[in-house]
């Protein structure tokens, strides 16, 4: 008789998420809109000072970090959607699936390959285990 356990795997990231994505989404906007119609030249402080055209360049580099930085808000969104974060623990191995932005496939361990393991506390809710296998 195979039994299968499942645990959730990860944690839940949602809010972080979606406030990079507002954030950064909005910062883009302001930036591109910032770099199109810049006509003047950009001072900090009287510390440093750029030209108009700098300026633009200054701008277009900003959206351009935000650009990225939503990208990355959504592609961890498709991830949070699309992927089943649980650990399987069955008869004969524990199945673990990737984190992150990570591409790989879920790590399986069979239990005849674990050497050690230990249990460790993380916060009031959370236990992290530790496995060392072969």
């Amino acid at each position: 008789m195979k039994s299968q356990i499942k645990y959730p795997y990860g944690t839940s990231r949602w809010r972080i998420l979606i406030l990079t994505f507002l954030l950064f989404g909005t910062c883009t906007v302001f930036f591109f809109y910032r770099a199109v119609n810049n006509e003047q030249g950009l001072n900090f402080f009287h510390f440093i000072e750029l030209s108009a055209q700098n300026a633009k360049v200054f701008y277009f580099g900003f959206f351009v970090f935000g650009f990225g930085m939503t990208g990355a808000a959504l592609l961890g969104i498709y991830f949070k959607l699309t992927r089943k974060n649980f650990i399987e623990i069955g008869n004969e191995k524990i199945s673990i699936p990737p984190e992150g932005f990570r591409i790989l496939n879920t790590v399986v361990i069979p239990f005849a390959d674990i050497v050690s393991y230990s249990e460790s506390a993380v916060g009031r809710k959370n236990l992290m285990l530790t496995i060392e296998h072969k």
